[in-house]
C-alpha cells in the first residue's frame, strides 16, 4: 500500500517538476515526457526515468511507447513482475513488425529467467530429489546492461546544503546579535596618545 502511494506522489512529482502544462495536449504532454525520460534512462538515472514514463502512461494509455519504456526500465531496476506486465502492454499495442519487438523480447526473457530463478530458489529442496542448476543469466541486450555509476560531488549529498544553510543561518544571526547587543552601530574609537 504504502509502494502504490509512493508511485502516485511520484507520479504526481514528474507533472509538476517535468513542467506538464495543463493546457498542453496529453500527446504532446507525454511526447515531451517520454522524451525527458529517455534521456535519463541513458544517463543511469532510472528512478527519475521510471517517473516520467509512469506519467506519460497516465497521460496516453492507449498508446504502446510508454509501456515500452517502463518494461525496459523496471527490468533494469529489477522489478521483473512489473516490467513483464508492462511489456505485454506494449505487444498488445505495438504494430505487427514493430522493430522495436526484439529489444522488448529480450527484456521479457531476462525478466523470466530471473523470476524462474527466484522461484527455484525460493522452493523447499525436496530430498533425494536432483535438480537442474537455475539457469545463468544474460545481460547481452545493449539496452539491460547495467551502468556504472559515476561519484557525486560533495555539492550533491544531502547534508552539504544543509550545511550551508545552517552556517549562513547561524551567521546571520550572529551579525544581528551583534548590531542589536553592541548598541551603538558607529566603530569604536581610540583615545588619542600622549607622548611626553
Amino acid at each position: 500500500m504504502v509502494i502504490r502511494l509512493a508511485r502516485k506522489i511520484l507520479i504526481l512529482a514528474a507533472l509538476f517538476s517535468f513542467e506538464v502544462a495543463a493546457a498542453e495536449e496529453p500527446e504532446a504532454a507525454a511526447r515531451k515526457l517520454l522524451e525527458q525520460g529517455s534521456i535519463l534512462f541513458q544517463q543511469g538515472q532510472l528512478l527519475r526515468a521510471h517517473t516520467a514514463f509512469a506519467a506519460a502512461r497516465a497521460l496516453v494509455p492507449e498508446r504502446a511507447n510508454p509501456y515500452r519504456w517502463l518494461g525496459l526500465v523496471e527490468a533494469q531496476l529489477g522489478r521483473c513482475a512489473e516490467a513483464i506486465s508492462n511489456i505485454e502492454q506494449f505487444v498488445k499495442r505495438a504494430p505487427a513488425g514493430d522493430p522495436r519487438l526484439a529489444e522488448i523480447e529480450a527484456a521479457r526473457s531476462l525478466c523470466e529467467k530471473q523470476l524462474a530463478t527466484k522461484l527455484s530458489l525460493a522452493a523447499p529442496a525436496i530430498p533425494g530429489s536432483e535438480s537442474a542448476p537455475p539457469p545463468a543469466l544474460s545481460t547481452s541486450a545493449p539496452t539491460l546492461q547495467e551502468k556504472p555509476r559515476s561519484k557525486r560531488s560533495v555539492a550533491n549529498k544531502w547534508w552539504f546544503w544543509t550545511a550551508i544553510a545552517g552556517g549562513t543561518a547561524a551567521l546571520v544571526t550572529a551579525v544581528t546579535l551583534g548590531v542589536v547587543l553592541g548598541g551603538s552601530s558607529a566603530p569604536p574609537t581610540l583615545s588619542p596618545v600622549h607622548v611626553n
